[in-house]
This record gives C-alpha cells, structure tokens and sequence, in this order.
C-alpha cells in the first residue's frame, strides 16, 4: 500500500549541486509523502480527510487542528501565531 522507505529511496537523490534538479527532486519526494499520507487516511477509513487532503488544505488543516485541540486544549505563544497567520485558526 505505501512505501515506508521514502527517505531511503531519495536520500542519494538530495546530494546534488544544482538548485533547480534538487527543487524537482523534492517537489518529487513531495508527490510521493503526500500519496502515501492520503493512503493511511483511506486504510484507517478516512477517505474524507484524504479528499480534502489533496483538494482543500486549509480546510485539512482546520479540521486538524480542532482535532488536536480536542485532547491538548488550544494552542498558545508561537504556534497560535503561527496557526493564525496561516487563517487555520481564528
């Protein structure tokens, strides 16, 4: 189902000299990390958050985060500011 070598298979790929092939190197690495998050979604029954995952981020992230603050309470100093800079909290 996924791939739990990701790093392993790029890590080679990292150590190049030129800045646009080690961008699409990443941008690729991106592509698979992300694949491979939205397939645990869908195999613990989360098809939803997979969906949004890939179509509406902030919207991902929204949810998300309700979801943390649920079990650890609201977030505060840095990470608030940071959170709402982002609009994924108010």
């Amino acid at each position: 189902m996924h791939d739990r070598n990701l790093t392993e298979r790029y890590e080679g790929r990292f150590e190049v000299d030129d800045s646009a092939e080690w961008t699409a190197v990443m941008a690729e690495y991106n592509r698979d990390a992300d694949a491979i998050t939205a397939s645990l979604f869908r195999a613990q029954g989360e098809s939803g958050l997979a969906h949004l995952f890939f179509t509406d981020r902030r919207t991902f992230d929204r949810r998300m985060e309700r979801g943390r603050q649920h079990f650890f309470g609201p977030p505060s100093g840095a990470h608030a500011a940071y959170l709402r800079s982002k609009g994924i909290i108010d």
